[in-house]
């Protein structure tokens, strides 16, 4: 297995300015008859360039120009400018769930003929995504877990549960990242402590009984950080132990980086998350990203990703397991069941969701922000 770390930023905001002075362009240059594909910066534009894109070229003779996207939900506020234009940003790009559903009720995305794609049937149902008419939007393009990491020369005991984050234990050194939408406490929370009442997160006053008890995690938590740059400096500088954050990312640091790291799998299952490709609707190259979006879904491709980036497969395990060595295996996937978030209620209540939670954790809050802890660590190595 071979992975690249570059650094993933699903959650950072480093591409804005670039993207920003290409949208007073409406365009992502490219020449005629080259598929534009974006995929997200850093370790994952990278690895797409210089290993998927020249093989899928080689294979089609469709030539690529690669298009480095910033977070999904960035790339979606672009999307949203350019769409009425007739040159798009992107022909296929990745986004999130919630993203992609947001896309979905504006009318952004073209829908996909599954006729169209020789491997849809490789592919897990639960990553074709589909709209309240049955309609394909999108496929999954690579799927990731966010689980329990810790720094084991800081912090040695086995985390069993999520609810760490909620136990006191004076040995510990707490971090999180701060955003809902990202950090899917809400989904945790109503799994271990609301098990009772599957429905609770489908309104807003089961959503702030389920936030408050989220909030209980802040008198444990040293800092909330906001990408996962953060966190791994945070977790290398031991200021924090235990925190939650990508399996990927935390087994690679470990594997190939020689870090301390370690990635636990909670008891309840780790939140499994994904990244779907999407075609907007403002592309004329449908054939094109329709052949694109069908390569990648075939098993010995999604394998050969897996062990580049680290993530793990979005075909059906029965026909990707045969690629990997039992090793390989565990780097990237897991056989615990997983915790799925609740998309629908982020696309419906997120901005209820994050002004709640903002004025909930300003009223409450003792934690530190990341700056503020990186200064006093600075501060007392001087």
């Amino acid at each position: 297995m071979k992975f690249n770390i570059f650094t993933p930023v699903r959650t950072g905001l480093f591409m804005k300015l670039i993207f920003s002075i290409l949208l007073l362009f409406n365009v992502v240059t490219a020449a005629p008859n080259v598929l534009k594909v974006g995929t997200w910066e850093g370790w994952h534009e990278e690895n797409f360039v210089k290993t998927i894109f020249p093989d899928f070229t080689k294979k089609t003779g469709i030539k690529i120009q690669s298009v480095p996207l910033p977070t999904s939900a960035l790339f979606l506020k672009m999307i949203s400018e350019n769409i009425a234009t007739t040159r798009p940003l992107v022909d296929v790009g990745m986004m999130t769930p919630v993203d992609a559903l947001k896309g979905v009720s504006k009318n952004y995305w073209q829908t996909i003929n599954a006729d169209s794609l020789k491997n849809l049937s490789a592919i897990r149902k639960d990553m074709v995504f589909k709209d309240s008419a049955n309609k394909i939007q999108g496929i999954g393009a690579l799927m990731w877990y966010t689980t329990v990491a810790t720094n084991k020369e800081d912090y040695s005991k086995p985390v069993k549960s999520w609810k760490v984050f909620w136990d006191k234990d004076k040995s510990k050194k707490l971090g999180s990242i701060y955003f809902l939408e990202a950090n899917f406490f809400l989904d945790i929370a109503a799994k271990i402590y609301f098990s009772d009442r599957p429905d609770i997160l489908n309104n807003k006053n089961g959503i702030l009984e389920v936030m408050k008890k989220v909030s209980e995690i802040d008198k444990n938590t040293l800092v909330w950080f906001d990408n996962e740059l953060q966190f791994t400096e945070l977790l290398e500088k031991k200021i924090i132990n235990v925190g939650n954050s990508y399996h990927d990312l935390i087994t690679a640091e470990a594997l190939f980086n020689k870090k301390p790291f370690v990635s636990h799998f909670p008891k309840e299952g780790a939140i499994s998350d994904f990244g779907v490709w999407v075609m907007p609707r403002n592309s004329k190259m449908s054939d094109n990203a329709l052949k694109f979006i069908d390569y990648m879904s075939q098993p010995e491709i999604q394998a050969k990703l897996s062990n580049i980036l680290g993530t793990t497969p979005t075909v059906k395990t029965s026909l990707v397991r045969k690629y990997f060595t039992d090793d390989e295996w565990s780097a990237v996937s897991s056989d615990h069941k997983a915790i799925v978030p609740n998309y629908k209620m982020y696309v419906k209540f997120g901005k209820f969701i994050t002004e709640k939670w903002d004025k909930l954790m300003s009223e409450k809050r003792v934690s530190k922000s990341f700056d503020d802890i990186i200064d006093s660590f600075d501060e007392d190595s001087d």
